[in-house]
């Protein structure tokens, strides 16, 4: 996926749908997106966070995994496992991107 399309735009359209995250070569593992919020405002950056909830077994350490979506194509994204009940575990993916152009703060 283009980097300028990670953007909080680009995945909102797509909550509670399949993502497909690559755990090894030929094995994948399905996980949810349930939500996509925006960050505090920021005059010079752009923050937003999304949320998947995947099967409680096996658990993904932290890491970069390779997302398969249907519509959105591949990406790489950096995901943190936040919570976990026997139903499941949540993985948070957080960015942060720096405008260009932004004015600087005097």
């Amino acid at each position: 996926m283009d980097p300028a399309l990670y953007m909080l735009e680009t995945f909102a359209p797509h909550l509670h749908t399949r993502f497909e995250v690559e755990v090894e070569p030929g094995t994948s593992l399905p996980l949810e997106l349930i939500e996509a919020e925006r960050g505090p405002a920021h005059p010079r950056a752009l923050m937003f966070w999304l949320m998947f909830r995947g099967p409680a077994a096996p658990l993904l350490p932290q890491g970069t995994y390779r997302l398969r979506h249907s519509v959105l194509g591949e990406m790489d994204l950096f995901l943190v496992p936040v919570a976990g009940d026997p139903q499941g575990v949540s993985y948070q993916a957080v960015f942060n991107r720096m405008i260009k152009d932004a004015p600087a703060r005097p």
